[in-house]
């Protein structure tokens, strides 16, 4: 899919800026040193003042999808695999990320 990914979606017409907030959010969490793709832009489109389409382009994360990860992995793994997701998680908080 190339080096980029657009994230694209058509939100409730009265709903937060969903993309501005997750740029924001990108932008927290590289300041904290989490890991995160850096951030190529980040718009909205609104008709008549209300939102229409919101984008976040941003480069690729790597390694492997945690779906993909998760289908192949043994239940050991799978327990590790959570594990670790769940301490990462919990620095997560212990930093002051809310989202």
């Amino acid at each position: 899919a190339g080096p980029h990914r657009q994230l694209d979606e058509v939100d409730w017409p009265m709903a937060p800026f969903a993309r501005p907030a997750e740029c924001a959010a990108l932008t927290w969490l590289a300041r904290h040193d989490f890991p995160t793709p850096s951030q190529y832009a980040c718009f909205e489109a609104r008709r008549f003042g209300l939102l229409h389409r919101a984008t976040l382009v941003s480069a690729a994360a790597p390694g492997t999808p945690a779906d993909q990860l998760l289908a192949s992995a043994t239940p050991p793994r799978r327990r590790a695999i959570a594990q670790q997701l769940g301490r990462f998680v919990r620095e997560l908080h212990r930093a002051g990320f809310r989202d």
